[in-house]
């Protein structure tokens, strides 16, 4: 009877000693990533603000006008960089709105499709786009 005693504390002990100390606290967020199908593959999911800086301009006028920039700030899902700072942009002008349509990133061109931005008087530097379509990116 004496062993069945020492069996059964040792196993409450063990059993205490395997519960993670804290396990009821929530994790942050940045930590906590939708789960994905493809290892190879990544998916940025719709709502994900990008902040970009607008840099030259390629003319002409009577035409669709088009930007290029760069991403200012990374763009992260759970812990994963996915959209790198400095990755080059293109941003489209039409009918005083302008919108991201596309990011390269390690070489590969993604089509994005964001919100539009109305266009403000004078030059516009930074503006913050939100993409309304999940996009697949390959890592």
């Amino acid at each position: 009877m004496t062993r069945l005693y020492s069996f059964l504390a040792i196993a409450i002990l063990v059993a205490l000693l395997l519960v993670p100390i804290g396990s009821t606290q929530e994790r942050s967020p940045i930590f906590d990533q939708p789960k994905q199908d493809n290892p190879e593959t990544i998916v940025v999911p719709a709502g994900t603000k990008i902040v970009v800086d607008i840099s030259e301009e390629n003319p002409p006028r009577n035409v669709t006008r088009l930007q290029t920039g760069k991403v200012a700030n990374i763009v992260q899902v759970g812990s994963t960089v996915v959209i790198p700072a400095l990755s080059k942009v293109t941003i489209q002008h039409s009918g005083g709105t302008m919108e991201l349509t596309e990011v390269i990133i390690n070489g590969v061109r993604y089509k994005l499709q964001t919100d539009r931005i109305t266009l403000e008087e004078g030059s516009t530097s930074e503006a913050t786009f939100t993409h309304r379509k999940a996009l697949t990116i390959k890592r």
